[in-house]
């Protein structure tokens, strides 16, 4: 199967740049960088097949991180080191995972 994924946004006038996948024993790790340090909250998306965009989890610079009911760090680990970069790690990787991933980044929740 394919994971498909979104190579840059535009976010409210920001390029988010989400770098190709590294898959790792079973695992799946997407990186992503937005251009503004300022901007406090970082979000991940999920797309499945022929349906509407779901929010798996919005991250913050502080390194708090709020999971979507359905969604949960033990399946999708996120990191945020520093401001203005993102991980997200697919974990036990299996054909229903295949979707396509976005990222956003707001001075806001959303």
């Amino acid at each position: 199967f394919n994971l498909l994924l979104l190579c840059c946004a535009h976010v409210c006038g920001i390029c988010l740049e989400i770098v190709y996948p590294k898959v790792i024993a079973c695992s799946l790790t997407i990186s992503c960088y937005q251009n503004y340090s300022n901007l406090a909250y970082m979000f991940w998306y999920q797309q499945l097949p022929r349906s509407g965009l779901k929010l798996i989890v919005s991250s913050t610079s502080w390194k708090f991180h709020s999971y979507e009911d359905g969604y949960s760090e033990a399946k999708f680990e996120v990191t945020r080191e520093i401001s203005n970069y993102s991980l997200m790690t697919i974990k036990n990787v299996t054909p229903q995972d295949e979707a396509t991933y976005f990222c956003a980044a707001s001075g806001h929740t959303v």
